[in-house]
């Protein structure tokens, strides 16, 4: 880069001392400049605001790869100081100082020799010196050598020990790409008409270039999770070409998959079965997803993955009449703390006795292959969202976290409720129902505390001492109705 530099300036300097100054009065041809940018393809009128951004995009076109390059060289950066720092000096300071130099360096030949040249070794072929011919046309060379190593040798050598890691380390990769830039070599597809060749690498690497900069500053907001660049499960990690993360991010933020439920006559009578997915989903949770969907909402749901089958809730004497009497599933005993509150695909089955929610909300027993659940709208699974411990349990914990993070007044607390279950705020309509609900409940258990008491008990985990009873009670039920809701249960 230095040597090039020295060599430019030396040039440029020379060359205006030759030609009796300096002046951008160029006095080029303008039949000449076209008969020598021809292959550039740049259209329009030189000069013109067109013909300006079409050199504008050429450059972006062309640089494109050096830019993606710089990816490979800014992992060795001590800090992003150091990144913005080289972005400033090297774009867009050095490139447009020297193309300034360039043009000087072309109109002050064209002043000496009555030539347009474009390149430098162009000009330093018409030098009296043979010796300052030969160290003109040395350094270019050399600097051909490193823009090519920096172009087209470290970042394919990285590329392909990215590509098999456990295979090609850095070493192999450079040999990999120099084999491949040999082979190419006598073909010369940048040779003769440069515009088709910037063209072709425009069209891959100018959207590619996009995207990444999209990615980088208005997604990313700059922020790179480095660690997960070398994470075999992370949030860059790619399958068969699919970032499979990635790609369920872009379909559950979608419009078409958050759309409304919500059916009109001239959608039932286009789209009947919903091929076409013209409204969002609308059906009743599986029976995991009723559970783990109310320990989530309320903050019970243990988020640990893996680990030993567990054993929550269940009626009591459940094993009994289907188990040996030698057999170890004859007793079922609930595990105690974090057991209760595990993903229910954690559960321990017993196939002759599946537990009772995944039995009431069809999951399948596992005695055969079942291709399609069934899905059936029964009273008896009402009772059990609204009775069974686990969910009074969850509307109790999520009762009790409303009333400790939420502003202390009914409305401010009904909206949090809101937000954890349906993740949208109530209705005014829905919030008279709801405090007309919650006066009513509150009288009831001022009237009776033992009562309060007695659903506060309900489940392993304690409530807080510090709520008082008739109101955090008032609270539990008001919290089972809305994790009762259909639009709770139904996706």
């Amino acid at each position: 880069g230095p040597a090039v530099w020295v060599a430019m300036l030396v040039l440029a300097v020379g060359l205006c001392v030759k030609a009796g100054g300096f002046s951008f009065d160029h006095g080029i041809p303008q039949a000449v400049l076209l008969e020598k940018t021809a292959d550039a393809g740049v259209s329009g009128e030189p000069g013109s605001v067109w013909a300006l951004m079409a050199v504008a995009a050429t450059w972006v076109t062309y640089f494109a790869a050096l830019y993606l390059n710089f990816c490979d060289f800014s992992r060795y950066a001590k800090n992003k100081d150091a990144v913005r720092k080289g972005n400033l000096w090297g774009l867009p300071v050095n490139l447009i100082l020297f193309s300034l130099v360039a043009g000087v360096t072309t109109i002050a030949a064209f002043k000496v020799y009555g030539e347009v040249l474009l390149h430098p070794e162009q000009i330093s072929a018409k030098f009296d010196s043979w010796f300052l011919a030969m160290l003109a046309a040395l350094t270019f060379a050399v600097a051909t050598l490193g823009i090519n190593v920096v172009a087209n040798f470290v970042s394919p050598a990285f590329d392909f020990a990215n590509v098999f890691p456990k295979s090609i380390d850095f070493k192999k990769g450079g040999y990999i790409a120099a084999g491949i830039a040999l082979v190419l070599y006598p073909f010369a597809p940048w040779e003769g008409n440069a515009a088709h060749f910037v063209g072709a690498i425009g069209s891959i690497m100018g959207p590619l270039l996009g995207i990444i900069l999209v990615d980088y500053y208005l997604i990313a907001k700059g922020e790179v999770d480095v660690q997960a660049l070398y994470q075999e499960d992370g949030a860059y990690r790619y399958e068969n070409g699919w970032n499979v993360k990635q790609l369920f991010r872009l379909i559950t933020t979608s419009a078409t998959y958050r759309q409304q439920a919500h059916l009109t006559p001239e959608k039932l009578a286009l789209d009947p079965a919903n091929k076409l997915l013209s409204r969002g989903p609308r059906f009743r949770m599986d029976a995991e997803m009723v559970r783990d969907y109310a320990l989530k909402t309320s903050g019970l749901l243990v988020d640990r993955i893996g680990g030993p089958s567990v054993r929550p809730y269940q009626p009591d004497g459940v094993w009994d009449a289907v188990a040996m009497p030698e057999s170890n599933t004859r007793n079922y005993q609930v595990d105690l703390q974090n057991g209760l509150y595990h993903r229910s695909m954690y559960t321990f089955w017993n196939r002759p006795a599946p537990p009772a929610i995944m039995d009431n909300f069809n999951a399948p027993a596992r005695e055969n292959c079942t291709v399609k659940r069934e899905r059936t709208n029964t009273p008896l699974q009402a009772l059990n969202t609204l009775n069974d411990i686990q969910f009074i349990e969850a509307a109790r914990v999520l009762a009790q976290n409303t009333l400790r993070e939420a502003e202390p007044n009914t409305i401010s607390r009904l909206q949090a409720l809101a937000a954890r279950v349906l993740n949208r705020p109530f209705t005014p309509d829905e919030q008279v129902i709801l405090i007309a609900s919650l006066i009513n409940l509150t009288k009831d258990y001022e009237a009776a505390p033992a009562e309060a008491q007695k659903l506060l008990a309900t489940g392993q985990s304690k409530p807080d001492p510090s709520l008082p009873a008739p109101e955090l009670a008032a609270w539990t039920l008001l919290a089972n109705q809305v994790l009762n809701l259909d639009e709770t249960l139904n996706k």
